[in-house]
């Protein structure tokens, strides 16, 4: 430590100290440039991803909307069908059929299906004139023989 003097030791300070400084201010300047960089580059993604997102939003709609359609349609055609049972199965009592009692409980599984799907009244009106006249086992005699 002898030949070392306060000044000599006082430069080499500065220079660790101004070393440091110049060492935080250049990784600040990088830290800042990437920030920037990476921020254009989020925002940029975040606006595709936003578009895509709405464009996926645009979709689900557009599905729900043929789904609900597609339900109705099905829905439709669903009644139509129980309908046509209901109407052929009541045609051939007219005509002097008989049912077995299979038959006879998928008719009154169908009937229950279209009446609590508010299946109109001539298929109602029809079952109770056919049971009127004794053509129809009535559904209350029909459950009490199960």
């Amino acid at each position: 430590m002898e030949g070392i003097t306060l000044g000599e030791v006082a430069v080499a300070l500065a220079f660790i100290v101004a070393l440091l400084t110049g060492g935080k201010y250049l990784i600040n300047s990088i830290k800042s440039g990437v920030s920037n960089l990476l921020k254009d580059e989020f925002e940029a993604l975040n606006k595709k991803l936003k578009a895509i997102n709405e464009r996926i939003d645009d979709l689900d709609k557009k599905v729900d909307a043929v789904d609900a359609k597609l339900d109705e349609k099905i829905n439709n055609v669903d009644m139509e069908s129980c309908k046509n049972f209901l109407v052929l199965r009541l045609s051939s009592i007219e005509r002097g059929d008989k049912m077995s009692e299979v038959e006879l409980e998928r008719f009154w599984e169908q009937y229950d299906y279209y009446r609590s799907h508010d299946g109109n009244s001539y298929i109602r009106h029809k079952i109770e004139q056919l049971e009127r006249d004794g053509r129809l086992k009535a559904r209350e005699t029909y459950e009490d023989d199960k």
